[in-house]
């Protein structure tokens, strides 16, 4: 029997995405496939709701991220980064690379970097990118104060560049209205859809921006994406299989909803983080204003390891994570997404009070 998946990603799946993997791959330059893609390209843009134009890109998440960076910032730019973990870090490496000068907000695990000093770092007027991640999957903090500090990144005339990895889908958000330039993302998180698809959706501020930067590896280059999607095709092979399951995946969220869809992700969440206090778990993140909707963190108690708990529950039907880094074996990381239900979890929590109870 297998096991569920409540991991951060990727996630357990419904049929019938499972079953569209199977469709008979056609040319990427064929009709059929321009039919696939266009429908792909309109759920998307509900999903992201106010983006001017969407890029998809054969690759995982990080290769979405990595592409908006080569792609809106330019060597030698200014950039401000709030950073809450690994993947702020990740973010971070790539704008070095890129030859970004970066100035770094960050704050200690679980804790959301105060929007004052963004606020008045934005103010210097030196930057010409802000750069963030929305929902930091290490920690499960959503920085739902990001739409407030984008548009003030925005009047003062810098682009801002989002990591929506874990967020798309399961949180409130959008493009255009929340500021944002490029929002990043992925198939295998709260689209319930399997690994291997990205997206880049952008304003068109980002657009612009897309088709002035230079020095940009062809793969990394959104505008070549851009270019080629006018005519429902990619620069190279897609995941065409991959994009058939997508198709089903965004089909089965439109029809629930949008709103439902994140409301669905949001209740699951909430359960968690009601019950497991109970079984002295608590949440890493103090202010339950800024607790993820997707990836759930809890620290461990003093004296217990979380990969062992997360052995416990493997055994028991359910596959959690551990930390990420410094909180390898300081906390345990539950995924609200994919196809589950309430009762899945509440047996999880069960099982976890379990093993907390028997220490």
């Amino acid at each position: 029997m297998s096991k569920l998946l409540l991991t951060p990603g990727p996630v357990t799946l419904r049929s019938e995405v499972l079953e569209a993997l199977s469709t008979p791959a056609v040319s990427h330059r064929g009709d059929e496939f321009h039919r696939v893609f266009a429908s792909v390209l309109e759920g998307l843009a509900r999903i992201y709701r106010t983006a001017d134009r969407i890029t998809i890109l054969t690759g995982s998440g990080t290769l979405a991220v990595d592409a908006m960076v080569y792609s809106l910032v330019n060597p030698g730019e200014k950039v401000l980064l709030i950073n809450h973990g690994v993947f702020g870090d990740r973010m971070l490496r790539t704008l070095e690379i890129r030859g970004a000068c970066v100035k770094v907000l960050k704050s200690e695990p679980g804790e959301p970097v105060n929007p004052d000093l963004v606020m008045n770092e934005l103010e210097k007027g030196i930057y010409d990118v802000l750069a963030l991640v929305y929902t930091e999957t290490s920690t499960g903090l959503t920085y739902r104060i990001a739409r407030k500090i984008a548009l003030k990144a925005k009047d003062l005339g810098a682009l801002v560049i989002v990591d929506a990895v874990s967020a798309l889908g399961g949180e409130y958000l959008g493009v255009s209205d929340f500021g944002f330039d490029a929002v990043a993302s992925c198939s295998q998180k709260a689209l319930a859809t399997p690994p291997g698809l990205s997206f880049v959706a952008l304003s068109t501020e980002g657009v612009d921006k897309v088709f002035r930067t230079y020095k940009k590896p062809p793969y990394l280059d959104l505008a070549l994406y851009l270019k080629f999607h006018e005519k429902l095709e990619t620069p190279t092979t897609p995941a065409v299989n991959l994009l058939y399951a997508l198709n089903v995946a965004l089909e089965i969220i439109l029809k629930e909803g949008l709103e439902k869809w994140i409301k669905i992700h949001e209740e699951r969440a909430k359960l968690l983080y009601t019950a497991l206090p109970s079984a002295n778990l608590n949440p890493l993140v103090r202010e339950p204003y800024f607790r993820s909707n997707t990836v759930t963190v809890f620290k461990v108690p003093n004296g217990i390891k979380a990969s062992n708990i997360v052995k416990y529950v493997a055994k028991n039907g359910y596959i959690i994570s551990t930390g990420m880094g410094n909180l390898k074996e300081k906390v345990i990381r539950i995924g609200t997404m994919g196809n589950i239900s309430l009762d899945n979890l509440k047996d999880l929590v069960t099982i976890i009070s379990n093993f907390i109870n028997k220490q």
